[in-house]
């Protein structure tokens, strides 16, 4: 009887490793599985079951891939810039399309694809089209660590734990994503990492005063770095705060709560522009799902609160704008929500 990847002696890990050093003769299964369709073959030498990978969204294959590389190499790569921020668990509104590793004497500097990776079978396996492993761009053009690297364990949004991996430390993450993306990229893993380590500010910005190679660079920081909002909630929120600075939409306040003439609390929004007592909101895909609740009751309990809070926020405020993910597209689809509505421009 043909050897299944059921059966494999790395069973039940994430990742399946063909190295010789782990179990003899699993090299040969994993091949043997590959041809069949049963794993996808993510970095060299390095596996994950078919379906599995199938059911990884874009950021998880991401992370996966990653993980998958710093396995295969003998000598562990750094992650930097975007990938270092999916591997911290930091959100962003946009998935690279490539994973960034920091360059030493063994890389050159253009981005690889990962190689065979998939079969036909696999791809009849799931009857849907199979993503591939994003490609690896080593890159010296990051500012230079300010302190040594961290290991930390990389795992997916669902807890799924893919290993050990080297990644720049945190105050570096931040003067890289500042000084090197621009806002649309940068802002919601800068929010949330900022929310999470307030005490990074005072480093990051000495870093950015030495370690910065140019004046255009210390611009982009500075740019960036002024637009960043520790209390912003949600990648789409940053990210929406990105497109209004391109569209050169007035900047708002984040989370403001708002109160009746007794006091009354009506209710918090993501956005308010004081000047014209207008609120706006971010209406995230999901925020209704039946995955967020318990049951479909307490999926229609939560509706009829937000409905009450609406009323409760459009009897004090003059008007409440909501936006989601398609507006998102651009700084012109957005601005064409809240421009009409009374949202004003910068000045």
């Amino acid at each position: 009887m043909p050897l299944t990847v059921d059966d494999l002696p790395t069973c039940g890990e994430a990742l399946l490793t063909a190295a010789k050093s782990t179990e003899p003769g699993t090299a040969r299964w994993l091949q043997r599985a590959w041809h069949r369709g049963e794993v996808v073959r993510v970095a060299p030498g390095v596996y994950m079951e078919t379906l599995r990978w199938a059911e990884l969204p874009p950021w998880g294959r991401h992370v996966t891939t990653a993980a998958a590389l710093a396995r295969a190499r003998r000598r562990p790569p750094v992650f930097t810039g975007l990938t270092a921020a999916l591997l911290m668990g930091l959100p962003v509104a946009h998935t690279p399309a490539e994973v960034t590793i920091r360059r030493d004497d063994g890389h050159r500097g253009r981005a690889r694809n990962s190689g065979l990776f998939a079969g036909d079978q696999a791809h009849r396996r799931v009857q849907a089209p199979l993503g591939r492993p994003p490609r690896v761009r080593p890159t010296s053009a990051h500012p230079p660590l300010m302190s040594d690297p961290v290991w930390l364990t990389a795992r997916t949004l669902g807890g799924l734990e893919l290993g050990t991996v080297l990644v720049d430390p945190p105050e570096t993450v931040a003067l890289t994503l500042a000084a090197c993306l621009p806002p649309k990229w940068a802002l919601a893993p800068l929010d949330a990492l900022m929310h999470r380590r307030p005490d990074l500010r005072e480093p990051v910005e000495g870093g950015a005063a030495d370690l910065l190679p140019s004046a255009s660079a210390e611009r982009r920081f500075l740019r960036t770095w002024d637009l960043v909002e520790p209390a912003s909630e949600s990648a789409g929120e940053s990210l929406s705060r990105a497109l209004m600075w391109e569209a050169g939409i007035s900047r708002p306040q984040v989370q403001r709560e708002h109160h009746g003439p007794r006091g009354e609390f009506l209710g918090r929004t993501d956005f308010w522009w004081e000047e014209v007592g207008i609120a706006g909101e971010f209406d995230g895909a999901g925020k209704y799902g039946l995955q967020l609740h318990g049951s479909e009751a307490e999926r229609r309990r939560s509706i009829r609160r937000e409905q009450d809070r609406e009323v409760r926020l459009r009897r004090h405020l003059r008007d409440v704008v909501h936006w989601t993910w398609r507006e998102l597209s651009s700084p012109q689809s957005l601005a064409a929500v809240l421009v009409p509505r009374g949202v004003p421009l910068a000045r």
